[in-house]
């Protein structure tokens, strides 16, 4: 979909930005100075000394010793200029003409807390060094299950929603002890964020959600569930390769655990055009360790390029629709972005043309597609809402072990959630419009607070 959310990440995942700014190469924030002016009856300048540079070398590593590679450490040189840089393999990263005085440094990685500011004295040629060790985040997660509106005032812009979401721990169980004031929409900007859609074109919109906290709110109990048939649906494309190997280990796992009547089949899918390469596992098995050598070898089959993920979602719904099943049937998209799903090029042919046909098939199949994606990838947890399946948010790699624990408990609803109303009010700056229209779409993010240092987020897509 339309990328409109940098500046919100700014505010939301500083470490995001960061791991931007290095990819660009911006090595630094801040300029520096113009030359002193010249003119009639003034002198040239006197040459300014050569400045005073040294070298920084900083080491980053987790708690188990483990070099953190491609963790971003940024320093605030004594000059006020930020620069930042990315570690290598060895979690090292080397910064040279670093100017001489006190420099502030700190370190942040993928799946990482942010570690604290270090204090570094820069001396004339000589290297000063830094060390980091970063503690790994809590993998707990949220999976939206379900969303309704339950009334739209007259005035056009008055919308009261419900959404059903589960808060998973890192070993898959729902959370049941959490309150009301966890839960909040956050004030946006949604010149950065989605809010509103209307079929063939997009409403420059905002919404207002007073506090922010839930109206009504209540914890709604497990049920005894059927055996279910997840056909899992493997992206090998290049967006993946840094989920590795924590996806493998998180499906070898999951796949170990296989036991009952519930069954699973796998599909990998890579590529796009005519190098575009769908490849299912075959049936659905019971026994998850006939799949495992499948899966030990994902990591080296992973290519380089973008995959075509419209494509393959429609292959692995075919593939579904042939093989029988001792349980309802539901296809699970374990992917890194979204759905590839775009508006349309030219308004008469309506909003996210492809995601609507995949909406339609996944309907007319009667197979759901539950979703993984990080937070604002809300194609994916568009698709996922449509066709009746959840939307887990997948933000750094660990959190797909979370996931896969809690996968057939939370497609066959087998997990305790929370149900919440919210009031929001939308404006927007275009006249003449209804915001309200039975054929737009809401859009909104919601802020989860586990614990002090643990904020976790979710798209929530509303239809009208």
């Amino acid at each position: 979909m339309r990328h409109r959310f940098l500046p919100l990440c700014l505010a939301l995942r500083p470490v995001r930005v960061a791991l931007v700014a290095a990819a660009i190469g911006l090595s630094a924030c801040g300029g520096g100075g113009a030359a002193a002016p010249t003119g009639p009856g003034q002198a040239p300048p006197t040459a300014a000394a050569p400045a005073a540079l040294g070298t920084i070398f900083a080491k980053v590593i987790d708690t188990s010793g483990v070099p953190v590679a491609g963790a971003v450490v940024g320093m605030v040189q004594s000059t006020g200029d930020y620069v930042v840089g990315s570690t290598n393999a060895r979690g090292e990263v080397l910064f040279r003409k670093v100017p001489a005085g006190k420099a502030s440094v700190r370190a942040e990685g993928w799946g990482y807390y942010l570690s604290g500011d270090q204090d570094v004295l820069v001396v004339e040629g000589k290297q000063a060094d830094v060390a980091f060790t970063l503690d790994p985040r809590n993998a707990a997660t949220v999976v939206v299950l379900s969303s309704r509106v339950i009334s739209k005032g007259e005035d056009r812009k008055t919308l009261e929603f419900e959404v059903d979401v589960g808060v998973l721990d890192e070993s898959g169980q729902a959370l049941t002890n959490l309150v009301d004031a966890a839960f909040r929409l956050p004030p946006l900007d949604c010149a950065w964020y989605l809010c509103l859609i209307a079929p063939t074109r997009w409403i420059d919109a905002q919404y207002h959600a007073g506090a922010g906290h839930p109206q009504a709110f209540a914890l709604e109990p497990a049920r005894n569930r059927s055996p279910v048939a997840a056909g899992l649906l493997l992206d090998q494309g290049e967006g993946v390769r840094s989920s590795e190997p924590r996806r493998s280990a998180a499906l070898g796992e999951f796949l170990a655990g296989l036991a009952g009547s519930d069954s699973v089949l796998l599909a990998e899918y890579r590529g796009s055009g005519s190098e575009f390469n769908f490849a299912p596992s075959g049936g659905f098995v019971t026994d998850g360790q006939t799949l495992q050598p499948l899966v030990s070898g994902l990591r080296d089959r992973i290519d380089d390029r973008a995959s075509d993920s419209v494509r393959a979602l429609e292959s692995m719904l075919s593939h579904l629709e042939q093989q029988p099943a001792l349980g309802p049937k539901a296809l699970v998209a374990l992917s890194r972005g979204d759905t590839s799903c775009d508006v349309a090029s030219q308004p008469q042919q309506g909003w996210l043309p492809t995601c609507g046909r995949l909406v339609e098939r996944s309907r007319s199949a009667g197979i759901p597609i539950t979703t993984t994606a990080p937070f604002f990838h809300q194609s994916g947890a568009d698709l996922a809402r449509r066709t009746g399946g959840a939307s887990f948010v997948v933000d750094f790699p660990a959190q797909y072990q979370t996931v896969l624990r809690a996968l057939l408990p939370v497609i066959g609803g087998e997990i305790p959630f929370y149900r919440m109303r919210f009031q929001v009010i939308v404006g927007s700056v275009q006249r003449q419009v209804d915001l309200l229209a039975d054929d737009n779409t809401f859009y909104a993010l919601l802020e989860v607070r586990i614990s002090e240092r643990d904020t976790l987020y979710a798209d929530i897509v509303v239809p009208l």
